[in-house]
């Protein structure tokens, strides 16, 4: 907590004007040392300390508390929307299994109002895209992989309720992995992608059997069911349980979508699914032309009145 601030850090971290902050700093209300050259140079912890006894809320946006470097690095990155750069610091702070610094990443970005669905594609993925290359050329161990993808999988998590959410557009959608895929990174920024455009998500995780998914659709109807594979055992059985799902999901109008690594030799028909998606952007995209939401908010439907 001894980071230190220059005048107009704190004048953003504390919602007020550099001058306000000079002349409490004058004052002497805010502990401050001068540089050679008169800069005036503030430690955070008296910042804190600051605001907590003169109930002022820390409004700004400050860095995570990741390396000099790595800040100067993902400020630029945020300055200029050069979400490599992003992603590039993203990965560092995954492969540390750094669970606090990935969730402090990840709110700065999200205050700098960088959609979701941007922080999905082009962050998040490309960052995890890394960690697997590593893996398979021997450079980390699977423990090393396995910890990195925990730890993103835990920061999204307690980055939920922060996550900017827009008026309900009246829908629902339903999420989740077919059974034995147990990798649902992208399954779970999907959801959060959907959220943030005003759908009700029903997230219903990794693993899931094809008898729980068909209760799940026949019980609350989601307008819209997506669900996620990344390994193929029984291509089989899974064109024969994908065919069920969507001849349940179109018996009352609903959509059905399908995403994941491998489903680029593979067609939306040979899936049964109205639409195989590769990106978060692209699912969305999908999503507003088949409910044309560009047309503003949808008004609510009851599917149990039907």
């Amino acid at each position: 907590m001894n980071t230190v601030l220059s005048t107009q850090e704190v004048a953003a971290l504390l919602n007020v004007t550099e001058t306000t902050v000079k002349r409490w700093s004058d004052e002497g209300r805010i502990l401050c040392s001068k540089t050679l050259g008169g800069h005036r140079k503030f430690e955070l912890n008296n910042i804190i300390k600051f605001a907590e006894n003169n109930e002022i809320s820390l409004t700004g946006v400050l860095p995570p508390p990741i390396g000099a470097a790595q800040q100067e690095q993902l400020q630029l990155g945020v300055l200029t929307r050069n979400y490599q750069k992003i992603a590039d610091v993203f990965l560092q702070e995954a492969l540390q299994s750094d669970r606090e610094g990935l969730t402090e990443l990840l709110l700065y970005l999200l205050k700098h109002h960088i959609p979701f669905c941007i922080i999905a594609d082009e962050i998040i993925r490309p960052a995890l895209v890394q960690v697997g290359d590593l893996w398979e050329k021997g450079k980390i161990s699977i423990h090393q992989e396995h910890l990195a993808s925990q730890a993103v999988t835990e920061a999204l998590i307690r980055i939920a309720p922060e996550v900017h959410r827009k008026p309900s557009n009246g829908l629902s959608a339903a999420f989740a992995c077919v059974e034995g895929e147990l990798h649902d990174i992208g399954l779970r920024c999907l959801a959060y992608s959907f959220e943030s455009e005003g759908w009700k998500i029903h997230y219903i995780g990794a693993n899931t059997p094809t008898d729980s998914v068909l209760s799940f659709v026949k019980a609350l109807k989601p307008e819209l069911v997506a669900l996620s594979f990344t390994m193929i055992e029984n291509t089989e059985k899974m064109v024969r349980d994908f065919k069920r799902i969507s001849n349940d999901i179109h018996l009352y109008g609903g959509k059905f979508m399908i995403g994941g690594s491998r489903v680029e030799m593979l067609t939306e028909k040979d899936l049964h699914c109205d639409r195989i998606v590769r990106s978060a952007a692209e699912a969305l995209t999908f999503a507003r032309d088949a409910f044309q939401l560009n047309r503003g908010p949808k008004k609510q439907h009851n599917h149990h009145d039907d």
